[in-house]
């Protein structure tokens, strides 16, 4: 396990566009998408200003009824001061194999201990300053299935885009959405050239009263997330550790069957598993 961090205050790389018309910008998501693809490029983000939040409405259910106004592989956050859309790229099949890895294993585990988790996918949560995000996955408890915040999301990005990645995970813990929010994001990061999966797990800053507050903690809780664990393996490299997601965390409550507290388990033997399908010969 390793010791607690905080992700980058300030914005890392990001790819910057003005919006004219949604044809436009769709030109300039697919020659991202075609450089990711062909190994050219690995920016996964791309931003595009000023877009309000008609047109936003427009380019979303474009996606999915048909008119083609950006391609699916795509994940939408929206900042409304700022007129600010960032669209996240997920066009390489290891990216999309990634999360459902994880998502068997998440499933598995929570009903092997009596509980169910419902996945909302990439669905969209909206803030009360009106900023909205899609998740890369997320799943509620299945008591409040399509109803408030998940408790769980998971990103996925490769390893040149972490600090913009972790940037993803924290927005889940700014704000207040009351009872029932976001416990854990999962961040998975992919790094092509040491054939390496790492696997982190970040949670709210917690509460410092009581402790002494040094400048480190008062960065901490101004960004509202902290890492708390990580796990990683290389497909041809020493695979050891664990990440243990508390059980309460994403289902309400506490196991039940008598044993010992364990929590959801990914070992770093079975992150090198995927890495061995994730990174093929």
């Amino acid at each position: 396990m390793s010791p607690p961090s905080t992700a980058q205050p300030d914005s890392p790389y990001l790819e910057s566009h003005k919006f004219t018309t949604i044809p436009q910008a769709r030109k300039i998501i697919d020659a991202q998408i075609d450089r990711l693809t062909t190994g050219t490029s690995r920016a996964q983000y791309l931003s595009f200003t000023p877009v309000t939040q008609d047109t936003l409405n427009k380019i979303d259910e474009g996606r999915w009824n048909g008119q083609r106004t950006i391609p699916k592989c795509t994940r939408l956050t929206y900042h409304p001061a700022s007129l600010e859309m960032v669209v996240k790229l997920l066009p390489l099949p290891s990216l999309e194999c990634v999360h459902h890895l994880l998502e068997f294993q998440i499933l598995l585990q929570t009903r092997e201990k009596g509980e169910k988790l419902w996945p909302t996918g990439g669905a969209t949560y909206k803030k009360s300053n009106g900023e909205s995000r899609e998740g890369d996955a997320s799943y509620q408890p299945f008591a409040r299935a399509g109803r408030g915040w998940p408790s769980m999301v998971v990103e996925v990005g490769l390893r040149e885009n972490v600090e913009r990645v972790r940037r993803d995970a924290v927005w889940w813990f700014r704000g207040d959405e009351g009872e029932g929010g976001v416990s854990v994001v999962l961040v998975v990061i992919l790094d092509v050239e040491e054939r390496k999966m790492v696997v982190e797990m970040w949670e709210r800053t917690p509460t410092v009263e009581g402790r002494r507050v040094t400048r480190r903690v008062t960065r901490s809780i101004a960004r509202g997330a902290v890492k708390t664990q990580e796990v990683s393996a290389a497909k041809d490299g020493v695979d050891e550790g664990e990440l243990v997601v508390g059980f309460e965390k994403v289902v309400g409550r506490r196991e039940c069957n008598g044993e010992v507290e364990r929590g959801i388990v990914i070992s770093a033997g079975e992150v090198k598993e995927w890495a061995e399908i994730v990174f093929p010969e």
